[in-house]
């Protein structure tokens, strides 16, 4: 594997002075394992287990706020009903009555819906002109990781797992306590003795 981060011919050299097996690819880990070689990665990304639930509840409370940033004032919001419909979700996913859980997901869908509508119009009207150059551009941003959030289904591919962080994948990890990870798989290139750090790379697209 080539190391792309160890450019300067002087400092190969003086890597090579230090250790003569430098150069050593470190085991593909997760963000925030260990690695054979005791080579810690960076900590795990701020990515919660992706219940549609939360997300569309979220998805809703950032495009109501990316359209007052925006200068769009709505008819409605939701605001109240989206609490109370994710505080419901929880209670049906525990008690496991997954029937009024469809429902209060069909219902959140809904709202959704309604919401990114009424922003759409407002936006093409003619009295749409933001204060800020950037509203108009983030408010885009999120309407379309909404309507992502929105239409995606159970087994879908390229799903959203997190409306900050679109690269982030499902990784299994095939164990018992945590047999999925949200984040992108990742690998160092390590000295052999010393466990100088040469390179880093992610791997997007969850290869095996």
């Amino acid at each position: 594997m080539a190391v792309d981060s160890v450019d300067d011919p002087v400092r190969v050299r003086a890597v090579g002075r230090l250790e003569p097996c430098a150069g050593k690819l470190a085991c593909t880990v997760l963000r925030g394992e260990h690695a054979g070689n005791g080579v810690l990665l960076p900590d795990e990304k701020a990515i919660a287990h992706p219940v549609d639930s939360r997300l569309l509840e979220i998805a809703r409370h950032k495009v109501v706020s990316a359209a007052k940033r925006a200068g769009i004032q709505l008819k409605q919001t939701f605001a109240k009903e989206g609490k109370e419909l994710r505080r419901r979700a929880g209670g049906y996913a525990h008690a496991k009555q997954f029937r009024r859980l469809k429902r209060v997901l069909k219902r959140q869908r809904t709202i959704l819906g309604i919401v990114m509508r009424q922003v759409q119009r407002k936006r093409q009207g003619p009295e749409f002109a933001p204060q800020h150059p950037t509203a108009a551009s983030n408010l885009g941003l999120w309407l379309e990781r909404a309507e992502r959030i929105r239409t995606q289904q159970r087994h879908d591919k390229n799903k959203l797992y997190a409306l900050h962080a679109p690269e982030v994948e499902c990784i299994g990890k095939g164990k018992a306590r945590k047999p999925y990870d949200f984040g992108v798989k990742s690998a160092l290139v390590v000295s052999h003795k010393q466990g100088l750090m040469l390179g880093a790379r992610t791997f997007p697209g969850n290869p095996y």
